[in-house]
């Protein structure tokens, strides 16, 4: 209950935060990334136990998407593997498989899904990818943010898990992680691989 307390009551913004962040605001943990390695688990229990039971109030998954509730084929794979570097570190021009930056843990999760990308950067992806309106995102589109802070184009990528939801690796000292998004509120743009961008290594 004090936990909650606090968190209501002292923690602005916390609806926009990871669960990682949140509860590090609340607590100040000398292991302030400790909560990071379980949020993927934690979204998929949440979203497994559904809308209600039996003798049981309901519980509220809105923004909960499963782990295993991914599109087929390719997408779902890269997205898949993304999904289960949660909690390792960020290393700017890391591409796995022990630490990543923003757009090398989307390399890293198409190359084990099967294909080579075309392109690295969160600027070149940005750059082919095929525009797609706010509110038509899917599973696995790439948002882009902080345009032109370093430069054209954006300086950060994230892939989408489910609408409301996407998996990144932010910037030094935290790691890859789940998180909300507002869309409107962080000047979101979002985008779609081509499929001419992937070329397969089978």
């Amino acid at each position: 209950k004090k936990f909650y307390s606090v968190l209501l009551t002292e923690v602005k913004g916390w609806e926009q935060m990871s669960i990682n962040d949140a509860a590090q605001a609340v607590e100040r943990s000398g292991f302030p990334n400790a909560y990071a390695e379980f949020e993927a688990q934690a979204v998929q229990i949440v979203a497994s136990i559904g809308r209600s039971t039996a003798g049981i109030s309901q519980i509220d998954t809105t923004g909960c998407s499963a782990v295993t509730d991914l599109p087929s084929g390719p997408a779902g794979a890269a997205l898949q593997t993304m999904l289960a570097q949660v909690g390792k570190p960020y290393e700017w021009g890391a591409t796995g498989p022990n630490s990543f930056d923003c757009s090398g843990l989307i390399v890293f999760g198409w190359r084990q899904a099967g294909y080579e990308l075309s392109v690295r950067t969160s600027q070149q992806m940005f750059n082919i990818a095929t525009p797609v309106q706010t509110g038509q995102e899917q599973p696995g589109d790439l948002i882009f943010t902080e345009m032109d802070k370093q430069g054209p184009g954006p300086a950060h990528v994230l892939v989408v898990v489910s609408r409301g939801t996407a998996v990144e690796a932010p910037r030094t000292g935290v790691p890859v992680r789940i998180r909300k998004y507002n869309a409107e509120a962080e000047n979101m743009r979002f985008g779609r691989l081509p499929s001419s961008s992937l070329r397969s290594l089978r």
